[in-house]
């Protein structure tokens, strides 16, 4: 979109929808237009086809995928966080919460996102009541083995059940190590989409549609392809995303690293009649999530029952 306010003062607005990108994305849209703009035309490069990345998708679907999710999720339960009943002509409204620190120490062999996905099981643990966790993770598929799939512009990404079992007695490292296990497992079959894993399980089956997770975790690296778009003779700017957020009966943990920091921000949305328990609730799950990473950090090598995760009195049962 382009807006003129003068003969001399023009505005170019570029408007996506994230069903149609990922972040990966961002770098060679930008490159290409500059180029174009800068009339450097013999130098835009040729993209692989989105198209191309789902027919290779599909093709490389297997036996071995299709037993491997339905053993993954043998009767799995989907970690539901039991919010209020919303009145249907209730407004629904936008809760966006985070809490953020300087990055604690990485223990050997483990990442962030090791250690956010193991806090973000041991807060659903103690918010559902279970030792049985399933949640969804955004998974990035650019590391399967398709040539240029590095130059497609499209959301060559994946939303997939990631289930972890807490044990009694269970360590800190230990529990790390199967987390790094399970995401190694799911990774070599991760072109599967999520609508064909869940027709595998069979404890799925009395979920009315559209199938919902409680919870959706991702990660992201801020510093990742943050190559501005450069324009020759003109400023260009770039703004904080403002994207509304409709995930009713569910939250969206994000996880970002950037500048020696991490910040947990838990996105959901909630009736303007509950937007305080709403706020209340994403605030919880980003302390206590910022915190058990942290604490699983420190003390890696102790017991899990040392984990003191405070949710600011919600609790499993919650009504």
């Amino acid at each position: 979109m382009l807006v003129s306010r003068s003969h001399e003062e023009h505005l170019l607005i570029i408007r996506l929808s994230h069903a149609q990108y990922d972040g990966y994305s961002i770098a060679p849209l930008l490159q290409d237009l500059a180029t174009a703009y800068n009339e450097h035309p013999s130098e835009v490069s040729t993209a692989t086809s989105f198209s191309d990345y789902i027919y290779y998708c599909r093709q490389r679907e297997s036996k071995d995928s299709i037993e491997f999710w339905r053993e993954h999720l043998q009767g799995s339960r989907i970690a539901i966080i039991p919010f209020p009943s919303a009145n249907a002509s209730d407004e629904i409204i936008s809760v966006r919460e985070s809490a953020s620190k300087s990055l604690p120490p990485l223990p050997e062999d483990t990442t962030y996102a090791i250690l956010v996905n193991a806090s973000v099981s041991l807060v659903l643990s103690k918010l559902v009541g279970s030792d049985d966790i399933l949640f969804d993770l955004v998974v990035n598929t650019r590391t399967l083995p398709m040539q240029g799939i590095d130059t497609i512009v499209g959301p060559c990404i994946n939303i997939l059940p990631f289930r972890v079992f807490l044990q009694q007695g269970q360590s800190v490292d230990n529990l790390c190590i199967n987390v790094r296990e399970q995401y190694a497992n799911v990774s070599q079959h991760y072109h599967i989409e999520l609508a064909d894993i869940a027709g595998l399980s069979n404890s799925w089956s009395t979920i009315k549609a559209p199938l919902q997770f409680g919870c959706i975790v991702n990660h992201v690296n801020l510093d990742e392809n943050s190559e501005p778009l450069s324009l020759e003779g003109l400023s260009c700017s770039s703004f904080p995303t403002a994207t509304r957020i409709d995930f009713q009966n569910q939250v969206l943990i994000r996880s970002t690293i950037h500048e020696e920091e991490i910040c947990i921000e838990v996105l959901t949305s909630t009736g303007a009649k509950t937007r305080a328990w709403g706020n209340k609730l994403a605030s919880s799950i980003a302390t206590a999530v910022l915190s058990t990473v942290e604490h699983l950090s420190e003390k890696f090598h102790s017991s899990l029952s040392s984990v003191d995760i405070d949710l600011d009195g919600l609790s499993a049962g919650l009504d």
